[in-house]
């Protein structure tokens, strides 16, 4: 058994193995409950214009699916998908870019820069520190609904997490602040160049178009989603604090020059990471490098900051190599997730229920139609992590079918409702389960804590699109 002194050292951005085992056991389960499927719906297939949009009326059933894997395949998924899905280059992309941040906050834990920025943050916040949780909260939220980012920010959830339990907070709680504003950012999308930005293109739409509708609704979420967190900060936080706590408190909030010269220095780092972030999601020429870029602006802001830090640049690296090493089982997390679509895609079994919902949507109440887009939507997030994927999957094709009392506002609006908040819900997102195996918290807990959030989500997205219908939102 670890002692108190082993646990203190290992980094904050580790792997629980406890984590990692149970969330593996549930993506194995999920892994063959698809394969499972390809054996029992019936396949087919849509063919699909240059940019990988569905052409209407080209659904064909097939009598048997050729390319579905054998059973013994459906365990070997995760070693096959880098190199045979369609989704392999951004699986390892994204990778190569959770590595980086890994070994990026492994510099900024080890050279005291974490210590730093939270001294300052407890300092300010100290005397109304619930005003903390509206503030991150906010400040996930508009990451998400502006710029697209989610991945990208697990590298501030260890950050998050160490604030959290300093103010005397849960880790679930920090993973409401973070991981959670950020799904709940991403189901109101104002801007994000990589769903409403990519709809809009292929619709002939433009973003500003109902951006005051989706604005007052983003409001009103970041409202909801903060007491959501402050309920649950205030009924699980610590009613006496220990001495360790109190000297951990104390050790976290001291401001000396030595603080502020670090914050100097990490506070440029993170500057030029938020700069290339706006830059690359807000140019459209720019947004397939968003990722690269980000992954090339910590990898050297991390060793240029660190050297600065610490005054060695061999230091830096054997911190950023620990950080590395931490967070690598998560890879495994992350192929794990990105198997379910690959069994299914190999099955052939995502188009046939594209086309059931499509070929049942003409002629019915609008009402029925918009609900329905939003479910069909939240069925292809199971398979489909990715929202660029599916808005080029998806919307030309609903676009098309020309719903009655239905625009392509409305529809799109529906579509990122159904992305968004299931991100941080749905057992098959990988970067979810990164995150919970960061946070140490288990996906059972994970889905006890936001059970009846994701339902208050779910009623409110069929509220708001609802009243989209009866306005006339978009026409």
């Amino acid at each position: 058994m670890e002692d108190a002194a082993t646990k203190e050292k290992k980094s904050a951005m580790h792997i629980s193995i406890k984590s990692f085992v149970n969330v593996a056991v549930i993506l194995l389960a999920l892994m063959i409950a698809v394969g499972v499927l390809t054996f029992v719906v019936q396949p087919g297939s849509y063919q699909r214009d240059d940019s990988g949009s569905i052409i209407q009326d080209t659904f064909k059933p097939v009598d048997k699916a050729e390319t579905r894997l054998p059973v013994i395949r459906w365990f070997t998924a995760p070693f096959e998908v880098p190199f045979l899905s369609s989704d392999g280059m951004t699986v390892l992309l994204i990778a190569v870019v959770l590595l980086i941040l890994g070994g990026a906050f492994g510099v900024l834990e080890k050279t005291g820069g974490i210590n730093a920025l939270m001294a300052i943050l407890i300092k300010k916040f100290s005397k109304a520190k619930y005003k903390l949780i509206w503030a991150v909260t906010l400040f996930f939220m508009l990451f998400a609904s502006l710029f697209g980012i989610f991945e990208e920010a697990l590298i501030l959830l260890p950050m998050v997490i160490i604030l959290a339990n300093a103010m005397g907070w849960d880790n679930k709680t920090a993973m409401g602040m973070c991981v959670l504003a950020l799904g709940v950012g991403f189901a109101v999308d104002i801007t994000n160049p990589f769903t409403i930005g990519i709809a809009a293109t292929l619709t002939g739409t433009s973003v500003l178009t109902g951006m005051w509708y989706r604005l007052i609704l983003f409001v009103l979420l970041w409202v909801g989603t903060s007491l959501f967190v402050t309920y649950f900060a205030k009924k699980t936080e610590k009613k006496e604090r220990t001495e360790q706590d109190e000297e951990k408190l104390a050790e976290l909030s001291v401001v000396d020059s030595e603080t502020v010269r670090k914050c100097k220095i990490y506070g440029m780092l993170f500057a030029s990471v938020l700069a290339i972030m706006i830059v690359t999601s807000a140019v459209p020429a720019l947004t397939d490098f968003c990722m690269p870029a980000l992954a090339g602006g910590f990898l050297i802001g991390a060793f240029i900051c660190g050297t600065l830090a610490c005054g060695s640049f061999k230091k830096t690296a054997k911190y950023f190599l620990g950080g590395v090493i931490a967070v690598a089982p998560a890879i495994l997390i992350l192929l794990m997730a990105s198997s379910v679509k690959y069994i299914a895609e190999r099955g052939m079994i995502l188009d046939p229920f594209i086309h059931f919902f499509s070929t049942h949507l003409s002629g019915v109440s609008p009402y029925v139609a918009i609900i329905a887009v939003l479910g069909l939507t939240m069925l292809l997030e199971f398979f489909i992590s990715s929202g660029s994927a599916k808005v080029v999957l998806l919307i030309p094709l609903l676009a098309s079918l020309q719903l009655t009392g239905i625009s392509v506002e409305l529809i799109i609006l529906a579509f990122v409702f159904g992305d968004g908040f299931t991100n941080v819900f749905y057992p098959t997102n990988g970067m979810l389960l990164v995150g919970l195996n960061i946070a140490d918290v288990s996906y059972v807990q994970w889905f006890k804590r936001t059970w009846l959030f994701q339902i208050g989500m779910l009623a409110f997205a069929v509220a708001a699109l609802t009243l989209g219908v009866a306005i006339g939102y978009g026409t």
